[in-house]
């Protein structure tokens, strides 16, 4: 009762409060005139990084106007994706703003979350339209963190001042992407696995079938449109007149035509007999908006002369990608991914400077920085074409196009360069490509020249510093993304420091830049990135980055995310400067872009001709990156031009198939073979790119080898003085001042420890006749037995790692081990050889089995032991250890999985790893899913609830989960002799007409319906239990058929252990419900006891 007279109270003061407000407005200035301006870029609708915005803790004090890098913004009016405009749940606006004529006008905002558009509703606000087409809003606290308010960029405009019927006006109708995608059919049927939960989509999208206008169905779709379940709208399409509407869209079929609800969509009538969607991710993967076949036109167009048509080209709109490692011939680090980059509009493609084209034709796998190579499956448009739409195309394996990928639109710009719409890959290990075949200079004087050095984001962060010792676990594998950034410190310049940093930057693993600044006149310049301290300085380097000087004494860094989540780039207060900013009139051209002074030095004299004493050195797996000068302890020298069949500290050692160039030529391209002997010189080459400079030396842009065993080599008889100055972007310690010419016989001798980098808890040792990092006296030996593994599983994935000294005194080198397929080889962290797959983009030959208790994914690490005796005899150590990630099904909603060896060559028992997923079973109040259930029906209500059934953790498109049995029972006990069958054998209980099961054996969440009901002479509780089976699809469907009079079969490609989930109290205060008719089927089937 206290609770009611409450809520009076509230309703009181609230009617009250509008009554003096109503009394007083004529004396209140207007908001129009009187108002704050919230120009916070972080709250547009397309900002996604980061998002730790609150608006709950901000003073909100009278009236705001919108605005975004100075032009005017409006609140979106339709449902805004979770995770975007800075925050976690976004907040918009649901309903229209008003005209100029409604003066202030209440509007509901709602909160986005994962449960829906509109799970709660915040606190009303007040808005106004403003002459000039702009709109002031009395914000208010929201009830919780994480929630912020939106900025609507599509409906950005310029302020117009008082002429307001000038202002410009966004249409949809002439700002549009076009999607055409046949699959997206209602008649097809044929392959049924895409989905658009991983699109980002972007703004409006106009639907078409071959060029001609198609539009989403009004009806259900039971079957088609290339998707699990399709995607349709629940209303009718808008009329001109209409302007843009908001529609509700339906998944697949039930009873009443929608099986369940998605957010909704905005819809535009355009002139020409066309429509434009404004699409949003769908809550389920296995979600696809469809196209009605019935209502295919052909396209006219005709646009009246009154309507406005923005000035917008893609040509003189875009963001420069300059990034090396995308291009065809990089294979030195394949970690990058596209999946995590936020793609927003369009994109140039260029090469230190230059212009380069995607490629159209195959790129074999393992190249472009990336595992699963991205190229363009179709020719480049002319420049007569205009916009077209383009297939993408995965390299994966022998496979030139294993997968197709989202399409994205392509258009080519007047001085010879192309622009691309991208979008986000399904998979991580997938990157987008850049043809080194197609560089050219660009030749348009019109075209646009990006200076990073007047485009950048500021980066102000002051637990960056280097004498903030205070741990605050940042990470900036997730927060940085590529492009360009300036250093600041509390608005003052800062640089990154060049120096080793022991203890700061609030991180665990501080990074800094090993080399100095550039200066004004070098440009752009290639940096390598140190983390943490070694004994020789750089511990560990990381990805490179690129730098640049700018007037005003500050530096632009374009910053790439580090590998490891725990490391974070630094800046040196010993650096601080005040920021003056002082651009010269003319703006510095765009840089060109010379190997010759941008390269890196490799002294390795092992790598001469004739140093015999040790082959077992290999370039397999050195890290390429860019261009490399030969030295010979500090001398010039070339990579030879004849073969070679020994030497060079290697097996098989590698020469140039071709003559050096000469300064004139540039940049040319030379074969390199590999010689196996002296009759086998050249079985197979590669390409790589070489040029003279200046100086008496050579540049080459080195490619990864094929094979181990293979090393460059470097002829001795090509030494020579260095005539040249060494630029300040070598890093390089040789004093070339003082040099001598050396005779050519040399007596080279190497340390075998140099490149093996052995941790803390190592040393380098001699094993067999192989060098390698053996295990310290204090090393902690942690399941030696099986070589101090370490195993996790999650989702479908595993994360092996084994102690790399405990395997090198066994025999076993990190180089020779690998997973089932010979791909997928460990990689060296910390002193620990790591493996991993997945089932997405790195399988590496795990195998999925099933059996009656599990579903299990199998894998092994596989390797043979080194061996240097030389003897006549061998006696071959194999090393196969086997393990599993295993999910067994137990009776419980949260269940473990292990990992444990199955079998081994070794005889090794492995240790078990632990991971979980989860069932959960959450009650709601409304068809669409979005209402939590409060925990009571009222009296008038609907007494209708609706039940979601979710696994989490197991992959959904190898999986569905499939109720078999659910049932309800008055106390928290399942095996109660007093129960109700809701569901049995998978359907509908059919003594029970209140239950609708609404989607089953489809997805990883099943759900169904009943009316609330009570146990006659028990507490008005309900607790409800279901038991489930996960099905492997298998390419074939799990979900049951509940026609009448068919003979359900079973449907499980594996027979397992079935899971019961339970979830209660359930109450009802209501005593009017059907208990007479539950009673009376209870009394048919149960006799309780008295």
């Amino acid at each position: 009762m206290a609770y009611h007279h409450t809520m009076l109270c509230v309703l009181s003061l609230i009617v009250l409060a509008n009554a003096m407000m109503a009394d007083l407005s004529v004396h209140v200035d207007d908001p129009c005139e009187n108002y704050t301006v919230l120009d916070e870029p972080w709250r547009a609708t397309n900002y996604n990084d980061p998002l730790n915005k609150c608006d709950r803790d901000v003073p909100w004090s009278g009236w705001y106007r919108l605005m975004y890098n100075g032009q005017n913004i409006r609140m979106p009016e339709y449902c805004v994706p979770v995770r975007t405009c800075g925050t976690v749940a976004p907040l918009w606006m649901d309903g229209a703003h008003p005209g100029l004529q409604d003066g202030i006008v209440t509007r509901d905002i709602c909160r986005s979350n994962y449960l829906g558009c509109c799970s709660e509703r915040q606190t009303p606000i007040q808005v106004k339209a403003c002459p000039g087409n702009f709109y002031v809003y009395q914000l208010v606290p929201p009830k919780g963190c994480n929630y912020a308010y939106c900025a609507d960029v599509n409906t950005i405009s310029m302020d117009v001042g008082a002429i307001a019927p000038t202002a410009p006006v966004f249409d949809p109708c002439t700002k549009y992407s076009v999607l055409d995608e046949p699959w997206r059919a209602t008649n097809n049927t044929d392959s049924l696995n895409k989905f658009d939960g991983h699109v980002m989509w972007y703004g409006w999208y106009r639907m078409m079938f071959y060029g001609k206008n198609i539009r989403m169905p009004e009806s259900c779709v039971w079957r088609g449109c290339g998707a699990a379940l399709p995607l349709w709208i629940n209303e009718t399409h808008p009329g001109p007149q209409d302007g843009i509407v908001t529609r509700y869209i339906c998944e697949d079929c039930g009873s009443d035509g929608c099986s369940g609800r998605q957010p909704p969509i905005q819809v535009k009538a355009c002139p020409g007999n066309f429509y434009v969607y404004r699409f949003v991710p769908p809550k389920f993967g296995s979600s696809a908006y469809c196209a009605d076949v019935k209502t295919i036109s052909t396209a006219t167009d005709t646009i009246p002369p009154n309507t406005i048509v923005p000035d917008f080209d893609p040509c003189f709109d875009y963001t420069v990608l300059d990034e090396p490692w995308r291009a065809t011939n990089y294979t030195a680090n394949l970690n990058h991914c596209d999946r995590d980059v936020p793609w927003r509009g369009w994109y140039r493609l260029m090469y230190n400077g230059q212009n380069i084209r995607m490629p159209d034709s195959c790129v074999p796998w393992g190249r472009c920085g990336t595992a699963g190579t991205l190229w363009m499956a179709g020719t480049h448009p002319g420049l007569q074409d205009g916009i077209v739409t383009r297939d993408i195309c995965k390299s994966e394996g022998p496979l030139c196009c294993s997968e197709k990928l989202p399409p994205i639109q392509v258009k080519a710009c007047p001085g010879n360069f192309y622009v691309y719409q991208l979008v986000r890959p399904k998979g991580c290990n997938h990157a987008y490509c850049a043809d080194v075949k197609t560089i050219s200079m660009d030749i348009s004087p019109t075209a646009p020249v990006v200076d990073p050095c007047n485009k950048y984001r500021i980066l102000d962060e002051p637990w960056r510093a280097t004498n903030n010792s205070k741990p605050l676990n940042k990470c900036d594998k997730d927060d940085i993304f590529y492009g360009w950034y300036r250093m600041m410190y509390n608005g003052q310049n800062i640089r990154i420091p060049e120096s080793c940093v022991t203890w700061g930057c609030g991180v665990a693993l501080e990074l800094w830049i090993n080399g100095t600044h550039p200066r004004l006149q070098d440009g752009i310049v290639t940096r390598n990135i140190c983390e943490d301290c070694g004994p020789k300085g750089c511990k560990k380097e990381q990805d490179p980055i690129q730098v640049k000087a700018c007037p005003g004494n500050f530096y632009v860094y374009q910053l790439v995310p580090p590998v490891s989540c725990s490391g974070g780039y630094c800046i040196d207060v010993n650096t601080i400067s005040m920021a003056t900013d002082t651009i010269p009139p003319k703006l510095p051209t765009v840089p060109v872009f010379d190997p010759c002074l941008d390269y890196s030095v490799l002294d390795e004299p092992w790598r001469a001709t004739n140093y015999t004493e040790n082959v077992k050195h290999c370039d397999k797996y050195v890290r390429w990156r860019g261009w490399y000068r030969f030295l010979y302890n500090g001398q010039n020298i070339r990579i030879p031009e004849y073969c070679v069949p020994g030497g060079c500290g290697t097996t098989v050692p590698l020469w140039l198939n071709g003559a050096h160039p000469r300064l004139e030529e540039g940049i040319v391209k030379r074969d390199i073979c590999s010689a196996r002997s002296v009759d086998n010189c050249c079985p197979g080459s590669r390409t790589i790119q070489v040029k003279a400079c200046p100086g008496n030396f050579y540049v080459y842009e080195l490619a990864s080898v094929w094979n181990c065993d293979y090393a460059y080599c470097i002829d001795v008889n090509t030494i020579s003085i260095v005539a040249s100055t060494t630029p300040a972007a070598v890093p390089t310690s040789t004093d070339v001042s003082t040099i001598s010419v050396a005779e050519p016989t040399l007596t080279a001798s190497v340390d075998p420890c140099h490149n093996l980098h052995c941790t803390e808890d190592e040393v380098c040792g001699e094993v067999r006749g192989i060098y390698g990092c053996l295990c310290k006296d204090n090393h902690h030996r942690s399941n030696p037995e099986s070589f101090g593994l370490v195993a996790t599983c999650h989702n479908s994935s595993g994360w092996i790692s084994l102690s790399r000294c405990l395997l090198f005194e066994a025999g076993f080198s990190a180089q020779v081990l690998h997973l089932n397929n010979p791909d997928c080889k460990g990689t060296v962290q910390d002193g620990r050889v790591e493996f991993h797959f997945n089932n997405d983009d790195q399988k590496c030959g795990t195998q999925l089995k099933a059996n009656k208790t599990h579903f299990i994914y199998e894998n092994s690490i596989q390797g043979k032991a080194d061996s240097a005796d030389g003897h006549i005899i061998s006696r071959e150590r194999l090393l196969n250890l086997q393990f599993v990630c295993e999910y067994p099904l137990k009776k419980s909603g949260s269940m473990d999985m292990a990992v444990h060896a199955l079998t081994s060559i070794t005889h090794l028992k492995l240790p078990s790893g632990k991971g979980t997923y989860q069932i959960r079973m959450i009650p709601y109040e409304d068809a669409d899913f979005t209402q939590l259930f409060s925990g009571a029906v009222a009296e008038t209500s609907d007494e209708k609830i609706y039940i979601s059934v979710d696994v989490d953790g197991v992959d959904s498109r190898q999986f569905s989960s499939v109720l078999d049995l659910c049932w309800a029972t008055p106390t928290n006990n399942s095996a109660s002799s007093i129960t109700w069958s809701l569901i049995t054998k998978q359907c509908a209980n059919p003594e029970d007409g209140t239950v609708e099961v609404l989607r089953n054996g489809v997805s990883t969440s099943s759900r169904f319906s009943f009316r609330m009901f009570t146990f006659d002479g028990h507490s008005p509780q309900l607790y409800l239990h279901c038991s489930l089976h996960l099905c492997l699809l298998e390419g074939s469907s799990c979900a049951p058929n509940c026609n009448s009079g068919y003979q359900q079969r079973a449907r499980r490609s594996a027979d397992m252990d079935k899971i019961t989930v339970s979830f209660g109290p359930l109450s009802s205060p209501s005593k009017e419900m059907d208990v007479v008719d539950v009673l009376a089927a209870q009394a048919k089937r149960y006799r309780p006891k008295v």
